[in-house]
Parts: structure tokens; C-alpha cells; sequence
């Protein structure tokens, strides 16, 4: 059985090497083809950044409290991207259940390189009622900005500002650098 498995090799030198070569190359060629889309997903893909951000928060006395938000929203991406929406959510922290929406951009385009401005202020009342119409205890900010990616799948993602939590204990969030949405 080995006599004759060699005696084929032997026979067919000239079939097996153009095969194993061609085996050889399209394995090369498939690897080739992985890496280069996975380049292609990494280089195109959606790269929004919340730029020039600035946070003012006085939170005492809670009455008096006032809650500014400014920023730039920026395309860092090299292809235009599509804005579905940027919202507010000002209520219990995650639960967009419990939390009133204010919306702040609606659709609209961004080219490579373009920004838009996002302004937002809420007011320590405001604060209460949210916290009083929703039965809960704490009044946190998130924004939420929702896009469309490269294979025009939705997404959305929310990055918490601050707020108060629980017995009006203020809630700060410190940022190093720009915030990639």
C-alpha cells in the first residue's frame, strides 16, 4: 500500500507540484484578502468625537443648580457620516425609561472634517421635577448620539455628563482629552 501510494508520487511529480502550488498561492491570496478588508473596516470606519468640550456645573444650592453643556461634534473619519440624532436624557442613569429626551440635533450629514456645536442647560428645578415625575432619586445627564455606520446599521451611544445622585449628592465626571462617540 506505502509501494504504491509512493510509485504514484513518483508517476505524477508533474500533476502534484502545479496542484500543491495553486493550493499554496489561493491560501495566500485568502489571507491577503482577510487582512486587507479588516484594514478597510478599521480605515473607513465612523470616528465621531465630542471636541472643545465644556462642562459648566454649579450644583449647590440644588435649587439654584444649573447644568451647561458645550461641545463640537466632529467627523475625524475619512468618509462622510450620516447623524441620525443627538439627544439629551436627563433622568435615572441607563433607564431611558425614567428620563425625559430632549433633542438637540436632528438628521443631518457631516463631511470629513465638519463639525456641528451642541449646547445644552437644564436647571437644578428642573432636576426636581424630573426626579419627582419619575419617582426616583437621582437626575443624571447622558448625551446620545446615534449614527450611522459604514454598513448603514444604526448606532447609539451615550456617554454620561453628570448629575445628582441619590440624596442630591452631586455626580462629576472627569474627562482627559476628547470623547470618541
Amino acid at each position: 500500500m506505502l509501494l504504491a501510494a509512493y510509485q504514484f508520487l513518483i508517476n505524477n511529480w508533474a500533476i502534484i507540484i502545479p496542484i500543491s502550488i495553486s493550493i499554496i498561492s489561493l491560501l495566500i491570496s485568502l489571507f491577503s484578502f482577510h487582512r486587507i478588508s479588516n484594514y478597510h473596516k478599521y480605515e473607513y470606519a465612523v470616528r465621531l468625537q465630542l471636541v472643545d468640550q465644556r462642562i459648566t456645573w454649579n450644583p449647590f444650592p440644588l435649587s439654584d443648580a444649573v447644568f451647561i453643556f458645550n461641545a463640537n461634534l466632529k467627523n475625524k473619519g475619512l468618509k462622510p457620516v450620516e447623524i441620525t440624532r443627538v439627544d439629551f436624557a436627563c433622568g435615572k442613569l441607563f433607564d431611558l425609561g425614567k428620563c425625559v429626551i430632549k433633542t438637540r440635533i436632528g438628521r443631518t450629514h457631516l463631511s470629513p472634517g465638519e463639525g456641528v456645536s451642541i449646547d445644552f442647560k437644564i436647571s437644578g428645578k428642573e432636576m426636581l421635577e424630573i426626579e419627582c415625575k419619575y419617582g426616583i432619586n437621582q437626575c443624571t445627564i447622558l448625551v446620545i448620539v446615534k449614527y450611522k455606520d459604514t454598513a448603514g446599521t444604526e448606532v447609539e451611544k451615550k456617554e454620561l455628563l453628570g448629575g445628582f445622585d441619590e440624596g442630591n449628592v452631586p455626580i462629576f465626571v472627569l474627562r482627559g482629552g476628547d470623547a470618541v462617540t
